[in-house]
């Protein structure tokens, strides 16, 4: 005969089975909401739409979930206008992140799975990742990624980028970035080696905020969301303190059972 106590059991497995798939293999909501809003597109400048609602929400879930995108990517993004905001959100990523990331999206265009223009945004980066690629070329992981943007790109766009990828290679590029950054007084790209990854935690700290919307107005889909992203303690506590709630809600239902049996 089951008991109480195996009930409880087969019930804690299950949900915590359930959490660890979602946060293998989920893309969180807030991701999926935000790439289908129509409206949301990078500007001309290269620039994600900060104007727009849920903007850094959105870039905080992209920087914590990257390797569940890379591996969704061709069924969440199949287009060039949602391909290009997680491209671009992706510039928050600390630099060797960056780096496995556009890696990973070199893959996909291997395979078809990523449009031309999806590469194009890496190398006309904007945002926190403008001139990263030339100013790390010399460490061998950005070299490695920068050969393989170079083949790919040639087959899309035969010789148009031979002119390019010279001056980043040779060492130009750099020189120049270097003389004119210093010039006007703007800090250098973010160093691949040594790099503080203080603004990152920070960023990932503000997505609390997202985390309480998301559970006072779709219980179900923030759990999938707290479940499938490490980006801090808060998030899976919260998750903890669910599966432990729900546990609770069964133990109180059948102790009720068996009181009226009694």
């Amino acid at each position: 005969m089951m008991t109480a106590t195996n009930v409880v059991c087969i019930f804690v497995v299950v949900l915590t089975t359930s959490i660890l798939s979602c946060r293998a293999h989920a893309v969180p909501p807030i991701i999926s909401a935000y790439l289908e809003e129509e409206n949301h597109r990078v500007t001309e400048d290269g620039m994600l739409p900060y104007e727009m609602p849920g903007s850094m929400d959105f870039v905080r879930e992209v920087t914590a979930n990257w390797k569940q995108i890379l591996n969704e990517l061709p069924n969440i993004a199949p287009d060039p206008r949602r391909q290009s905001l997680l491209i671009v959100a992706a510039e928050f990523l600390p630099p060797k992140d960056y780096v496995a990331f556009v890696d990973g999206l070199c893959a996909l265009r291997s395979r078809g799975q990523l449009t031309p223009d999806g590469l194009l945004c890496v190398l006309w980066a904007k945002m926190l990742k403008d001139d990263f690629l030339a100013y790390n070329y010399d460490q061998p992981e950005v070299s490695m990624v920068v050969a393989k943007l170079e083949v790919l790109v040639d087959k899309d766009y035969p010789n148009e980028g031979n002119n390019f990828f010279a001056k980043l290679k040779s060492g130009e590029m750099k020189a120049r970035l270097i003389e004119r950054r210093a010039r006007e007084g703007e800090k250098l790209p973010e160093p691949v080696v040594n790099y503080d990854e203080t603004p990152y935690r920070q960023l990932m700290g503000g997505s609390i905020n997202a985390d309480v919307k998301l559970l006072a107005q779709h219980p179900m889909a923030a759990l999938t969301s707290i479940a499938s992203t490490n980006r801090n303690r808060w998030s899976m506590g919260v998750a903890v303190i669910l599966m432990l709630g729900a546990v609770a809600g069964v133990v109180v239902l059948i102790l009720r059972f068996r009181r009226r049996d009694k």
